[in-house]
């Protein structure tokens, strides 16, 4: 069980491209689709993958945890 939000952050500027329809095991969108311009977590760090691995702007702010414990 993950305690943290699906694929999406403030911290690294990701968000899902469907955010009402995210699969709950994956956290992709239900229709993740060929050609999307990816600014999920998935998406973006196939393409730039440094830039989800630390918080954004790197080096002028500092992030804390999103994660929700029950």
């Amino acid at each position: 069980m993950a305690y943290t939000k699906l694929n999406r952050s403030a911290a690294t500027l990701t968000k899902n491209r469907t955010e009402g329809s995210i699969s709950p095991f994956s956290g992709m969108c239900v229709t993740c689709v060929d050609g999307c311009i990816g600014m999920c977590e998935i998406g973006k760090s196939a393409y730039r993958g440094h830039e989800v691995l630390y918080p954004q702007p790197f080096g002028i702010i500092t992030a804390a945890s999103e994660k929700d414990y029950p």
